[in-house]
């Protein structure tokens, strides 16, 4: 379905990478989370807990997205009964769900690396962020610079927890020294990559059409669904329709605009929004062609 309907996941689907699997899996926990709300089912709670500890494996960029929607759960599971034993039950079950995902990854890490890393014992951020001072993205910078190929070559061969806080250090000191050196340029590219994360210039990744009618196609298409899905959330938003759904989608796509604003970019770091991106462009489509039905009926009985 994923593949019917989002065309731009498409070029994915057979890819050994993250973008499926995280679109499946966000998808599943704005699923769930409106169940829940419209059901209050407690199982909806588990099953969630679950997705949202995964998650962060799949793509560790999400981990503060995942605990800021398990608080959000926290909250509705204590306001879901007024027993208080229930409460405990509840917030205790989805709480272990959740952090057990979490057990085996700081154990491992503790007994093998001495240290109780949650995901990584690489401070992957400090990495991330000193890359994206050097490239906006990687469709857009085709010429990998130098600097980016000395951290990908060096960050990660350390073997312990003194050479791992050397080499953060090491790149934290060095991406200072940049962003002093040019500190419009920092700014300048922060606000840039803030769009470049959700601008689409191709359907097929590895096999695109060498073609600019194709990619100006595809650009522009991809900025006409973010008009009517923004008309969709409007009227979505007048009826007041599930607003914590929607306080939840709005979070995500902030989330996604801001994190990679301060790591590398890459177009399709966005697609886990492109569901329910298009699931809002659907109903705003599906409202503006029902009003225009509504206004050409009205129309016609004047006339007759």
């Amino acid at each position: 379905s994923f593949y019917i309907l989002n065309p731009y996941t498409s070029a994915y689907v057979g890819v050994r990478l993250t973008e499926i699997t995280a679109i499946f899996l966000v998808t599943a926990i704005f699923y769930l989370f409106l169940k829940f709300m419209k059901t209050k089912i407690p199982a909806y709670l588990f099953f969630l807990a679950v997705f949202l500890g995964f998650l962060p494996f799949v793509r560790p960029g999400y981990l503060f997205f995942s605990l800021f929607v398990m608080i959000i759960l926290i909250i509705k599971a204590v306001s879901y009964t007024a027993k208080t034993i229930s409460k405990i039950f509840l917030v205790t079950v989805i709480s272990i769900v959740f952090f057990s995902f979490f057990i085996f990854n700081i154990a491992r890490n503790y007994l093998y690396f001495k240290q109780a890393a949650v995901l990584t014992v690489d401070s992957l951020f400090v990495r991330e962020f000193y890359i994206s001072l050097f490239i906006d993205s990687f469709e857009k910078n085709k010429n990998i610079p130098k600097q980016v190929t000395e951290i990908y070559q060096e960050y990660s061969r350390t073997t312990n927890a003194s050479e791992w806080k050397k080499m953060a250090q090491k790149y934290s000191n060095l991406a200072m020294e940049e962003i002093y050196r040019d500190p419009v340029l920092f700014i300048v590219r922060r606000i840039r990559k803030l769009w470049i994360v959700w601008e689409k210039h191709e359907l097929f990744s590895y096999e695109n059409p060498k073609n600019d009618n194709v990619t100006q196609l595809v650009y522009w298409s991809n900025i006409i669904i973010f008009m009517i899905c923004a008309i969709g959330i409007s009227f979505w938003v007048r009826k007041k329709k599930e607003v914590w759904f929607t306080l939840l989608f709005f979070f995500l796509v902030a989330y996604i605009t801001v994190l990679h604003a301060f790591t590398i970019t890459a177009e399709r770091f966005s697609l886990p929004a492109y569901s329910l991106i298009f699931l809002f462009a659907g109903y705003g489509l599906w409202t503006i062609l029902t009003r225009l039905s509504n206004i050409f009926t009205h129309q016609k009985k004047e006339n007759i």
